[in-house]
């Protein structure tokens, strides 16, 4: 179980909120050809990830390359579906072709929260910055102004935390 933050390009002129919420759903149902510049886009944003924060690693082996295909070469080919990069402390970041995510565990307590939430402000930030994205909570089914609006998610992680009196080490597996 985790927190999620969803990063969208809300439709202008629409509620954000609900825009944010029909995105998430048809980019759920969006697989098929690779679009050059969706898959652009996804590799920009991993490469700036993991040049803030080289220690992220890549889940799945098959999408470790990070290159483009050269122009005219694999003109069939369909889209990586997604990558997956993991943080030591545990948050995980989902890069799709129209969409991005950060999951917080809910095992963090304390002071501990509040570094995960300044990790997670640093991976927000790049991601507003670089794919023009703007962040969604699913859970307050709200869009989110960061950094002010941390402290609501800070809030419900200290209280999800708090009935689960669990402790949990994150353990590096390479």
């Amino acid at each position: 179980m985790s927190y999620l933050l969803d990063l969208v390009r809300p439709t202008p002129g629409k509620d954000p909120a609900k825009s944010a919420k029909a995105l998430l759903i048809q980019a759920g149902r969006q697989r098929g050809k690779a679009r050059p510049a969706d898959e652009q886009l996804k590799l920009r944003l991993v490469q700036a990830l993991k040049e803030a924060n080289p220690s992220l690693r890549i889940m799945n082996a098959a999408h470790a390359d990070l290159s483009l295909p050269r122009e005219g070469d694999e003109s069939d080919r369909t889209s990586r579906p997604h990558i997956e990069l993991y943080s030591d402390s545990g948050l995980t970041i989902t890069v799709d072709d129209k969409t991005a995510s950060v999951a917080l565990p809910f095992w963090y307590k304390g002071d501990q929260i509040d570094a995960v939430l300044e990790e997670t402000q640093g991976y927000l930030d790049i991601l507003q910055r670089e794919g023009k994205y703007e962040v969604y909570d699913p859970q307050m089914e709200r869009m989110l102004n960061i950094p002010a609006d941390l402290g609501y998610v800070r809030q419900a992680l200290a209280q999800i935390a708090s009935p689960l009196n669990v402790e949990v080490q994150v353990i590096r597996i390479e």
